[in-house]
């Protein structure tokens, strides 16, 4: 993987306006509910929603990388060479990616568990 480029801060406030942006997005999936128009706005919604959480729970952000953009804050020198605290905490933060990725992913699969059965069956006679 990349080095990242996104601030924590920054990471935290993706994390969660990915969620809100997804699970905004499903609901405007709903299956008869929904119109053409808050069809589209529902998938641009949940993609966007997912691009936002995926970045802020790695810490890399493609589009900084083009832009050539980094958030992060560096602590300081040592010893004449710069430092960061992502680099002395590398495992710890990829172990908290992978609990971040399994907890949205629960939250998707309940939301989406939750929808089928109140909206999908319905009796159009």
């Amino acid at each position: 993987m990349d080095e990242q480029n996104v601030g924590t801060l920054e990471q935290g406030v993706r994390m969660v306006l990915g969620s809100l942006a997804s699970l905004s997005g499903i609901v405007l999936l709903v299956p008869g509910e929904a119109s053409l128009a808050s069809g589209a706005l529902g998938a641009m919604l949940v993609i966007a929603g997912l691009y936002l959480f995926a970045t802020g729970s790695t810490g890399y952000c493609p589009i900084y990388r083009r832009l050539g953009r980094d958030t992060r804050r560096t602590q300081g020198k040592r010893d004449e060479a710069p430092t960061n605290r992502w680099r002395s905490h590398r495992g710890s933060s990829e172990r908290r990616q992978r609990w971040l990725m399994l907890l949205w992913c629960l939250l998707m699969m309940t939301t989406i568990a939750w929808i089928v059965p109140k909206y999908g069956a319905r009796d159009t006679s």
